[in-house]
């Protein structure tokens, strides 16, 4: 999908009444590039640099880099990111004896 730098602000406008967890999924240009090629040697070359740095970072939640977690890890920081785990610390009102 072509990205420029009026679809972030259009989603942010279009989405602003829902609950949306924004995550920033990005990895350095050089392993982008080497994906791109690898997925499609004949077609699509350039995609990656020209979506570079379209996105402001400050624009997401979360921030994934792909070049440092695998896909599994990817999932569960984004899967923690929606669900955090509760909070397992008693509350003071739960101690015996505390108001």
């Amino acid at each position: 999908m072509p990205i420029d730098d009026a679809i972030m602000p259009a989603w942010h406008h279009d989405l602003r009444d829902q609950d949306v967890l924004w995550v920033r999924i990005h990895a350095p240009l050089p392993v982008l590039e080497e994906r791109e090629a690898d997925r499609h040697p004949e077609r699509f070359r350039g995609l990656s640099r020209g979506h570079q740095d379209v996105c402001v970072p400050d624009d997401f939640d979360l921030d994934v880099n792909s070049a440092e977690l695998d896909p599994t890890e990817r999932a569960h920081h984004i899967a923690t990111a929606l669900h955090p785990p509760a909070d397992t610390s008693p509350s003071p009102s739960t101690h015996p004896g505390r108001p």
